[in-house]
């Protein structure tokens, strides 16, 4: 691939090897056939030999995703390689995004959902849904409706985009098709590994009110110790009172213990007091007792940073009977939800506070048990940021693709 200059020609600023040509501007209604679904809610099945196309089998990666609806027959069935486009939006950025029909015979439009005919000698299907894809401020643009936005008939087939010889389209969506299969395939390692996890936390740790869980790590069958919260936890109760410690965070109900600049954009402590502020130092836990119940707790690891909280969270630690990374995962187990359920207080019994928490129970094994546990759990928890965060880089490399090599 190499660099062109686009300020003089139609042309993407990293270009297939072996192209010079300008790209040709074209209006989506000239090079394609425009069919709208038709509704077949009275006879979806949950299985069958006919997929449904719904709005919500479009996934934001512009591929194919199951409906779960299901037809026993029908004479509007799809050929392969025709696109789909999604034409009112249900979830944010979805109205006008299209998906390559990947089986022939297979999938049926059901209403608010388009079918896009092309002729294959001169237009690549896949290049053609990716062209589309990547400009979708247009049909946003030109949505309308006051809940759910729709995009026209119209509108659709005005679209205007630069479309390359045939030849460098197949390059192209071989190489975009390259990047989503990869994406996919550690998608689906991603989900294997949580289905593990899942797998794990029902079988490793207890179920509520069981004394030992379904499977031991040890090779023994011996039922856990159960005692009550408060035997094993110390209350944190050292506050900021000579403003030693100025780094302020707060409790996210998806990352933990992160700073209350980046939680909340543009917010300042309200009070620049901060004395009445616990301090929270290395292996301390940190909830907030009216989102427990949106699992909003964090940990700080050792050889994090001091910092401090509000006064409104509720802070401790755990004695050497328990391993802070079990415990870690207990706070996240069924046992603990129910202990949860029954203890919290509230209109809607959400709020939990330090000595309610003390009267949960909890059943855990010796502290060798809990390490091996602990550490299963953990190198479970690596291998999914890792499929997570490789799927993320492959997302921003498509996406520079798309920024770059197409015009």
């Amino acid at each position: 691939m190499n660099k062109k200059n686009v300020s003089t020609k139609r042309v993407p600023s990293i270009r297939v090897v072996g192209f010079t040509d300008e790209w040709e501007q074209r209006k989506l209604g000239d090079i394609t056939k425009y069919k709208n679904g038709t509704a077949h809610e009275e006879n979806v099945q949950s299985q069958g030999p006919f997929e449904l196309i719904t709005l919500k089998s479009v996934s934001e990666e512009g591929t194919i995703q199951s409906s779960g609806k299901f037809l026993a027959s029908t004479d509007e069935a799809l050929d392969a390689g025709s696109l789909v486009m999604v034409l009112s939006e249900q979830t944010p950025g979805a109205v006008g995004m299209t998906a390559l029909v990947p089986l022939n015979h297979r999938y049926v439009l059901n209403q608010r959902v388009a079918q896009l005919s092309v002729d294959k000698k001169n237009v690549n299907p896949a290049f053609l849904s990716k062209a589309i894809n990547r400009n979708q401020h247009y049909f946003e643009l030109r949505s309308g409706g006051t809940k759910v936005q729709n995009i026209s008939k119209s509108s659709v087939l005005d679209y205007k985009f630069y479309m390359p010889p045939r030849e460098e389209q197949d390059k192209l969506a071989i190489f975009l098709l390259c990047i989503e299969e990869t994406i996919a395939l550690h998608q689906q390692k991603s989900e294997a590994l949580k289905k593990v996890y899942r797998w794990a936390k029902r079988n490793l740790l207890p179920m509520p009110k069981e004394s030992s869980p379904q499977i031991h790590i040890k090779n023994n069958n011996e039922n856990w110790t159960t005692r009550k919260l408060g035997n094993i936890l110390k209350p944190n109760t050292e506050k900021n009172r000579d403003h030693k410690f100025n780094l302020v965070e707060s409790v996210s109900n998806k990352y933990g213990l992160v700073k209350q600049t980046d939680q909340f954009k543009d917010y300042e402590v309200a009070s620049k007091d901060t004395h009445n502020y616990y301090v929270i130092r290395p292996t301390t836990f940190v909830y907030n007792p009216s989102r427990i119940n949106v699992r909003s707790i964090g940990y700080k690891k050792a050889g994090d940073p001091v910092s401090i909280v509000s006064p409104l969270y509720v802070s401790f630690q755990a004695n050497s009977d328990i391993d802070d990374s079990f415990l870690w995962i207990w706070l996240h187990s069924s046992q603990f939800n129910n202990e949860r359920r029954i203890l919290s207080t509230g209109s809607v019994r959400t709020t939990l506070s330090y000595e309610q928490l003390c009267l949960a129970n909890i059943t855990y094994p010796d502290i060798e048990e809990q390490r091996e546990i602990a550490q299963f759990f953990v190198s479970l928890e690596t291998r999914i940021d890792l499929e997570l965060s490789v799927i993320n880089y492959l997302k921003r490399v498509k996406r520079w693709a798309l920024d770059n090599m197409f015009v």
